[in-house]
């Protein structure tokens, strides 16, 4: 492997704090700033007022708080935190608010099929936090039926927007608001906060728990001040029903001290499978959980809360997702190594849907297959209109933006998303093409390929114990913007430091004086080093902490290796000869 270090970790001294230079060498704050990063504080965040059409929003509010007001739930977990937190609050300023909500029937975003049912349920204003921005049509639409409308939004735009008496959007995209990584979520956060001044009320501080989460839940950067300060006072306490309820029936799973990876882990996707999976009936009433004066009642003769409930729901539809995941992984995994397209550089898997189920799952499935190759995925279905599906890209790949590689090839009718994971359609005659350019743009791209880290590390540095712990300790604070750092090292093993382990043999440990270095499932791994008597390893890793029996264990996790075998063990046969 040609490893580098990062330009900027050039900067990073030795024997010092690494995670914090770790944090300024990528510039993600500075020492002036530093304190107010690691330990957030209040006043990280922003006045509300600094987002335009604020004032019109909250004016348009006033006008309409005792009309009947209908609130749009977006399909993910950003979507479901936003709305319950506008609804929730609204009922504690107004307890006789006249509402109805819509959710989607399956994944579907924004306005689009939403307009009629806000029509014909006479609704005098509607309030859509987490989309809309870009639905003109259907914002004209209302407006045209003399319906007013708050839009509460973070994604970007570069339509002409609507300008109406009766429409305020509220956007950090489309000003000078600071924070660009503000989620659904975080903007109705914002407005909850400038309604509180007012109505003379504080009522805003309950509902950063659902703020953190759909931050989080929205893979958004998770380092500017004002998030940093939002996650870490939402995880401390959480207040929706649900959550709190889904945080301690994975209590096992996400800790005593709840962090980013934990919901990221073990809460949104509790929510997003049963948008995945279940009826309008089942999402309706997860949303009725997540509203304080619906999820604490206690609704079946167990005597649990709805809020219980559906936790309970969620984690069967997260169940029913993974064994439908692992169904189509598995029956895909087959029929690739069977026509020999893992041998390509690109795994493009073509099916025809065997139930419904399986359209939910595209790119989880996509996902799995590219952990799995270490390759580009499109995992594409037929359909009336062509093959369409999703696109993943594995982490380091010499093709670093997909999507755009994608279009710019011209042999794709879209690729439309972030540059790793994107929706795609392909003509079945273009595929053979794009294989092909890829295969042979690989060659190339193979022999350029320049694997960059934070830190390098060999045998004899003293300081790689320090160097795992410091960063490990800190792994509560890597996420969006401030991704795990890698560890590139160099180190000699033989046969007494290495151990097989797990049911299948899978999980590799070398283990040193003061840290292991592990790979798991990987069997192929774990099969070629278990031939080893004496070798050589250059690994790229991540560092981490392993708490066991009160003792700390440092590791450094395997993402990518190079393994030279100097002397092989003897095989029991040949053992048995001797």
């Amino acid at each position: 492997m040609n490893i580098k270090l990062k330009e900027e970790a050039k900067n990073i001294r030795q024997f010092k704090n690494y995670f914090k230079e770790l944090v300024l060498a990528r510039g993600i704050t500075n020492e002036e700033n530093w304190d107010k990063y690691y330990n957030p504080i209040e006043s990280n965040e922003h006045s509300s007022i600094l987002l335009n059409n604020i004032e019109k929003a909250y004016q348009i509010l006033k006008n309409n708080l005792d009309k009947k007001i209908g609130f749009l739930v977006d399909s993910d977990a950003d979507g479901f935190c936003s709305a319950s937190m506008i609804v929730n609050y609204l009922l504690k300023i107004n307890k006789d608010l006249n509402y109805v909500f819509f959710v989607h029937d399956g994944k579907e975003h924004g306005l689009k099929d939403s307009v009629n049912f806000f029509v014909k349920n006479y609704c005098n204003l509607v309030i859509v936090p987490d989309a809309g921005t870009n639905d003109i049509i259907e914002q004209e639409k209302l407006y045209n039926n003399s319906i007013d409308l708050i839009i509460l939004d973070h994604h970007e735009s570069d339509k002409e927007l609507q300008d109406s008496d009766g429409i305020a959007i509220v956007n950090p995209q489309l000003d000078n608001y600071p924070n660009k990584a503000l989620s659904g979520g975080g903007v109705v956060l914002k407005f909850i906060q400038y309604l509180d001044t007012k109505f003379n009320v504080n009522y805003s501080n309950f509902y950063y728990d659902l703020a953190a989460t759909s931050i989080v839940s929205d893979m958004l950067d998770i380092t500017t001040l004002e998030n940093r300060w939002i996650i870490t006072k939402g995880l401390k306490e959480f207040n929706n029903p649900f959550l709190k309820s889904a945080i301690l029936k994975q209590s096992c799973l996400v800790g005593e001290d709840v962090n980013p990876q934990g919901i990221s882990f073990y809460i949104a996707p509790l929510i997003n499978s049963l948008i995945r999976f279940g009826t309008k009936e089942q999402k309706e009433k997860l949303f009725t959980s997540m509203l304080e004066n619906e999820g604490n009642k206690i609704v079946n003769s167990q005597y649990q809360t709805l809020a219980e409930e559906m936790v309970e729901e969620t984690i069967k539809t997260k169940n029913t997702q993974d064994r439908v995941v692992k169904r189509c992984f598995t029956r895909s995994l087959k029929e690739i190594e069977k026509e020999g397209q893992d041998k390509n550089e690109i795994i493009i898997c073509q099916k025809v849907l065997k139930d419904e189920d399986e359209k939910a799952v595209n790119g989880l499935i996509a996902m799995n297959l590219t952990a799995h190759f270490k390759k580009p995925v499109l995992y594409l279905v037929k359909t009336k209109n062509g093959l369409q599906g999703s696109a993943r890209n594995c982490e380091g790949h010499p093709i670093e933006n997909l999507k755009d590689y994608l279009n710019e090839s011209g042999l794709v009718n879209y690729a439309q998303g972030h540059g790793s994971a994107f929706g795609v359609s392909i003509n079945e005659e273009n595929i053979p093409i794009l294989i092909e350019k890829i295969n042979n743009d690989m060659v190339e791209l193979k022999n350029n390929t320049v694997h960059y880290v934070d830190f390098m590390r060999g045998n004899n540095d003293e300081d790689i114990d320090i160097l795992i712990e410091n960063l490990g300790a800190n792994d509560d604070m890597y996420g969006k913007g401030n991704p795990k750092p890698e560890i590139a090292i160099e180190l000699n093993i033989n046969a007494s430091d290495i151990r097989i382990k797990g049911t299948k043999k899978d999980t590799s440990e070398i283990t040193f004086d003061c840290f292991s270095v592990l790979k798991f499932m990987d069997k192929d791994f774990a099969d070629l080093l278990d031939t080893c008597k004496i070798g050589k390893i250059v690994a790229i890793c991540e560092p981490s902490i392993n708490f066991w029996n009160n003792k700390i264990k440092k590791q450094l996790n395997i993402k990518q290796y190079e393994l030279q075998i100097i002397e092989k063990k003897p095989s029991e046969e040949e053992f048995f000869i001797i």
